[in-house]
């Protein structure tokens, strides 16, 4: 892989972002149906979507991009999006999805391949260099459900959302100074128990 097609499939991440990203306003707006994992985001369609998110912006220093392309990835990627939705109308869903989710591993791939060369067979350190990468990505998408949640707070107050914003705040923090994967499970596991005891305002359709 070469760091053209980088660029190019890096295009495309930022592309599925906005694809995911604006569906529901866009899908409202004519008319077209609303599948329930983007009526209702949950992890099925965040978890993608910020790490495909955060890659687009990560890559750059990692593959040696000059700086103002993320201008180009960014900003670049909305007209492609609007073209591709209007096209694919709501098959939109599933392929923004589908590429949010398989995009991301292949441009770190990628990235390993330019600066290293492929790997002659699947080592050990190759393994290690790969977990840390996923553990980097699953950190950082970590650290923006709790900006999101904070964010949300700030606005409905919500006890539930304040401790969930702190759970998975302190999963990141502590998967990134502990260099360790753990805190992120234990943190995953802990937000989900606190919706179940009813942390989680949850969704209200009548509010739209």
């Amino acid at each position: 892989m070469t760091i053209e097609a980088i660029a190019i499939l890096n295009y495309f991440c930022a592309t599925a972002v906005y694809m995911a990203a604006c569906y529901r306003i866009e899908a409202r707006a004519k008319g077209w149906p609303v599948g329930t994992v983007f009526a209702r985001p949950s992890a099925v369609l965040l978890v993608p979507l910020a790490s495909a998110f955060i890659t687009s912006i990560a890559i750059i220093p990692v593959a040696l991009f000059p700086w103002w392309s993320a201008f180009v990835f960014l900003f670049g990627g909305a007209p492609g999006a609007v073209l591709l939705t209007s096209l694919l109308r709501k098959l939109t869903q599933i392929i923004s999805l589908l590429l949010c989710a398989i995009l991301p591993p292949i441009l770190w791939y990628g990235c390993y391949i330019v600066k290293h060369g492929p790997p002659q067979q699947l080592s050990f350190a190759w393994l290690v260099w790969l977990a840390g990468v996923s553990r980097f990505l699953e950190a950082a998408v970590f650290a923006s459900f709790a900006f999101g949640l904070f964010f949300e707070f700030s606005r409905s107050k919500h006890r539930g959302v304040f401790f969930a914003a702190v759970t998975y705040g302190a999963a990141s923090f502590l998967a990134f100074y502990l260099a360790s994967w753990w805190p992120l499970l234990i943190g995953f596991i802990l937000a989900w128990l606190l919706r179940l005891l009813g942390g989680d305002p949850g969704y209200d359709a009548n509010s739209e």
